[in-house]
């Protein structure tokens, strides 16, 4: 699109062009537009865009400066929607993503944004599983101290707010072993009731 922009293509106009000529030609038309028997045609290089009249044109693609797609999306089945800018507007939107990306390589304190963008993704993920090893340690240590003396113990109690489903798992796991160890035929199904 940009190049057929800066190759400045003069617009050819025909008029009072009979529809079927027109469609021949390969005219596109313009969606929602209504066209009789004889329409105006719109060219810019017959290779590249060939219209029915829908409207204004300018005399020349120069004048577009630049194009830049912004947006695109399903409408409905085989039906997309794009939103462009042009001109000025397009200018000014590749200057809003220049600051931008300044900005966040000064966050960054580096100009290789996608290096430190992968750098911050890995610690993240290195921090996560510190996070999950630290959680579940206290956890564990939580499930032994609550497990200590469980052998005769018909009800255990305790707060906890954070990651009930691991503790209930580990503590179970710990009663599980401490009573299989005493009573090697028990079913905790049919002996312990737990939520």
């Amino acid at each position: 699109m940009n190049d057929k922009i800066r190759q400045n293509i003069q617009l050819e106009y025909k008029v009072d062009v009979p529809i079927n000529d027109a469609v021949a030609l390969g005219a596109t038309a313009t969606f929602g537009e209504k066209y009789g028997d004889f329409v105006r045609m719109v060219l810019f290089d017959p290779n590249f865009s060939v219209e029915l009249c829908g409207g204004t044109h300018v005399p020349a693609t120069g004048e577009i400066a630049l194009f830049k797609f912004v947006s695109e999306g399903s409408v409905s089945a085989g039906v997309r929607r794009v939103e462009a800018l042009t001109g000025a507007k397009a200018l000014s939107y590749f200057n809003e993503q220049l600051a931008i990306n300044n900005q966040v390589k000064e966050i960054l304190k580096n100009t290789d944004i996608i290096k430190s963008v992968q750098t911050l993704l890995d610690e993240k993920a290195t921090l996560q599983k510190r996070i999950e090893i630290l959680e579940n340690e206290k956890i564990s240590i939580l499930c032994t101290e609550l497990t200590k003396n469980t052998e005769n113990v018909v009800f255990i109690s305790a707060e906890h707010k954070e990651n009930i489903d691991e503790l209930r798992t580990i503590l179970l796991d710990k009663i599980r072993e401490r009573h299989f160890k005493i009573y090697p035929n028990w079913n905790p199904e049919m002996n312990m009731l737990y939520d």
